[in-house]
């Protein structure tokens, strides 16, 4: 076979392995992601240092997580394995979501803590209701399309 002939084969092969390789990589680009925003609210007022996690219904989305800022306001963030990064956002889909704010332990717990070799517990602040993804009442549907502002006002 002569160099021109070997040349033209490995041109084809190139061309006919290509679109197969390209969709066995995929994208390095994150899944449909949309901006998610969201206020919590606890007996009238936003709540500072709350954290917020969307648990996705679908086994194959990520969840989303965020904490509020000072005024109660939250943007989600979704941690996506694919890029081993963090992307503002959320995948469409349904949603439980569960919000929680601990306080911050006083240095004498974190010694008491250490020296007795037991694990840190500090106290939820909010209804422990909205804690956990099994008994949360909240939840929610990111859209791929339109706003995403979730209002989540928690009662006791």
């Amino acid at each position: 076979m002569d160099q021109q002939s070997r040349f033209f084969l490995l041109w084809l092969s190139i061309v006919a392995v290509l679109p197969f390789t390209v969709g066995c990589f995929g994208s390095s680009s994150n899944p449909d992601i949309v901006e998610v925003t969201g206020l919590v609210q606890y007996k009238g007022s936003g709540v500072e240092g709350a954290q917020v996690v969307f648990v996705p219904l679908a086994a194959n989305a990520s969840p989303a997580s965020a904490t509020t800022d000072s005024q109660g306001n939250f943007t989600l963030t979704t941690y996506w394995n694919a890029t081993k990064s963090q992307v503002d956002g959320a995948m469409p889909g349904q949603y439980q979501v569960t919000v929680k704010k601990t306080r911050e332990p006083t240095q004498e717990e974190i010694d008491a803590a250490m020296a007795s070799g037991k694990s840190l517990q500090t106290d939820n602040q909010l209804p422990a209701k909205f804690a956990t993804a099994s008994k949360t009442p909240l939840k929610a549907e990111v859209k791929d399309k339109g706003e995403n502002h979730f209002e989540l006002v928690l009662e006791d």
